[in-house]
């Protein structure tokens, strides 16, 4: 089949959804999860990172594209009409983000509205929780005509470089599609980037709207990728060695160079952002990869009412004290998921109640 949708206003709308569709209509206990991320509301609709860098990696080869938050739009106006705005919409390609689980039941509306609304346009699903249940979303519901599996920045580019020639699916690595004959075809995964410098985290313009980011009464915030992949395997991350090497193809990680984490930094405090959460704990690169990216964050000029950076376990003197030099307010972040050592330890957390 050929994917046209007619007279086309974007080339790709990646759209993050709310995470249940129907939140207005009855009551829902969204569970304690919901209360661990308040910024963004039990529909969760702060879009994931990756979004902004498909879509700037896109615009950087000649795309119009755009990340429309649907989510926020549902959450901010009880009177907003889902259907009708996507009827409005107008697009070659409709992406809905499923990265995070919960958004499983929104996703999918979603996704059902929008070949619905425009029956010739490709509808395709990515994002972690996509990726791992492929097959069953791809053969379940005829209305996704394609997951992008794993790291989707390349693999997107040559999926739209395959529909502008019209070429076939097959040969677009990380994409799975029903074949001509009815059955389910996985292409396989494209050898992820060893260099996190090549994507872009920052393009808050392509994302409409941004009252996610700039919510009134809160402080701007975003958050940044130190690397992409693990080193541990807590039982309970869908982001742990095992699924990287399992799910994405990653065998180790790959890290940003501080110059640009830095840089990135900078980018969002241009745009107003105030807080900033680097994701990933750096220390993870190893002592020379942690002290250069703290030596760049001392020496460099960033403008942050706060940073905050993860930690994966109990940090020593050394680290804490060159990370006291940072020149704006430092909040660390830890997950010991339990206070009871052999409930942390099950979990994947190896250090007891005092090292903490």
């Amino acid at each position: 089949m050929r994917y046209t949708g007619g007279m086309m206003g974007y080339d790709v709308i990646l759209i993050h959804p709310p995470a249940i569709y129907n939140f207005w209509e009855k009551p829902i206990f969204y569970g304690p999860i919901a209360y661990t991320v308040r910024e963004s509301t039990e529909q969760f609709i702060i879009p994931p990172v990756g979004m902004l860098s498909i879509a700037d990696y896109l615009d950087r080869n000649g795309y119009n594209v755009l990340v429309d938050n649907i989510g926020e739009r549902m959450v901010t106006s009880e009177s907003f009409d889902a259907e009708k705005y996507i009827s409005r919409l107008s697009a070659k390609v409709y992406a809905i983000g499923l990265h995070w689980c919960l958004h499983s039941q929104g996703a999918m509306e979603i996704a059902r509205l929008c070949k619905k609304l425009h029956p010739d346009a490709m509808v395709v699903l990515g994002g972690l929780t996509a990726t791992v249940f492929h097959e069953e979303i791809v053969r379940k519901y005829e209305f996704v005509d394609a997951v992008i599996r794993g790291e989707a920045e390349k693999p997107f580019l040559l999926l739209m470089k395959a529909l502008e020639e019209d070429k076939r699916l097959e040969g677009v690595p990380n994409l799975t599609f029903r074949d001509g004959g009815g059955g389910i075809r996985s292409e396989p995964l494209m050898e992820p980037s060893v260099d996190l410098d090549e994507f872009e985290f920052t393009r808050l313009d392509l994302l409409e709207p941004k009252g996610s980011i700039f919510t009134p009464g809160m402080p701007p915030h975003w958050a940044l990728p130190i690397c992409r992949g693990c080193l541990h395997n807590c039982a309970t991350c869908g982001g742990s060695a095992y699924s990287y090497r399992t799910y994405l193809g990653r065998g180790k990680p790959a890290f940003r160079s501080p110059e640009k984490v830095a840089e990135d930094i900078q980018k969002l405090s241009a745009q107003g952002v105030q807080f900033v959460f680097l994701f990933q704990d750096p220390r993870m690169g190893g002592k020379e990869y942690w002290r250069r990216l703290l030596t760049t964050l001392q020496t460099e000029k960033i403008k942050l009412t706060q940073l905050t950076m993860e930690l994966f376990g109990p940090a020593n003197e050394e680290y804490i004290q060159e990370l006291s030099k940072i020149d704006v307010p430092v909040v660390l972040s830890i997950s010991p998921e339990s206070g009871v050592d052999s409930v942390r330890k099950a979990h994947g957390r190896k250090y007891t109640n005092e090292e903490l």
